[in-house]
C-alpha cells in the first residue's frame, strides 16, 4: 500500500500483518483509490479537497484518510475501534508525519457520539461487506452532527445500495467485488 498522489505521493504505508485480531480489514487498493479521487476531482464532483475536513469512518488502516490529506484536505478525523486495526492507522499517521491534522475516535463506528465541532464535508466509509453497517454508521453519524449539507458520501460495499435515507445516488463504480457509492446530501 502506498499513498498515490498529493504532497506524500509514493509513500509506502504500514504494511498488514495477518493475524486473527485483523477481523474483516480489507484497505481500499491501490488502484480503487486512484480512482476514487480522480472521480472525485474531475469531471462529475469537480471536488475542490482544500479546506476540506474529512471523516474516515471504518477507518482500517486510514489509507483514504491519508490519501485525502495528502491531496491537501485540511483535517481528517478517524473513527475505528479494532485495536490491531488503530496500531496501523496511528504507524500511518507517523510515517507519513500528519499527526496535526489527524484525531482519532476509538469508538463503534455505528454509535458514534455527538460532535461538538464543525460537521464534515467529505465522508468515507468503508465497512465490513454485506452487513449493511455502512448504512447504520451514516445515520449514526448523521443524528449526531458529523455530516454538513453540502457533504459527498462515499460508501464502498461488497454489493450494490441503490438508496440511501437523506441522500441521493450521484455515481456509481464496480471494481469486481468492490463497488464504490457516491451520494450527496439532500
Amino acid at each position: 500500500m502506498r499513498v498515490i498522489g498529493g504532497t506524500l505521493k509514493g509513500r509506502r504505508l504500514s504494511k498488514i500483518k495477518a493475524d486473527g485480531n485483523m477481523g474483516t480489514l480489507r484497505p481500499t487498493t491501490d488502484r480503487i483509490r486512484e480512482s476514487l479521487f480522480n472521480i472525485l476531482f474531475g469531471g462529475k464532483f469537480d471536488f475542490k479537497i482544500e479546506h476540506t475536513r474529512v471523516l474516515d469512518i471504518f477507518a482500517g488502516t486510514g489509507a483514504l484518510g491519508v490519501e485525502a490529506i495528502s491531496r491537501g484536505a485540511k483535517t481528517c478525523t478517524f473513527i475505528e475501534k479494532n485495536n490491531a486495526c488503530l496500531q496501523i492507522l496511528k504507524a500511518n499517521i507517523d510515517l507519513c508525519n500528519i499527526e496535526e491534522k489527524t484525531t482519532i475516535k476509538i469508538c463503534d463506528a455505528t454509535k458514534i457520539p455527538l460532535n461538538s465541532d464543525q460537521p464534515y464535508d467529505l465522508v468515507f466509509l468503508d465497512p465490513p461487506y454485506r452487513k449493511s453497517l455502512g448504512e447504520v454508521a451514516i445515520k449514526s453519524a448523521l443524528e449526531s452532527n458529523w455530516i454538513s449539507k453540502n457533504a459527498i458520501i462515499i460508501l464502498e460495499e461488497g454489493e450494490q445500495k441503490n438508496s440511501l435515507e437523506g441522500f441521493r445516488l450521484e455515481d456509481i463504480r464496480r471494481y469486481s467485488d468492490t463497488i464504490l457509492h457516491f451520494f450527496k446530501r439532500v
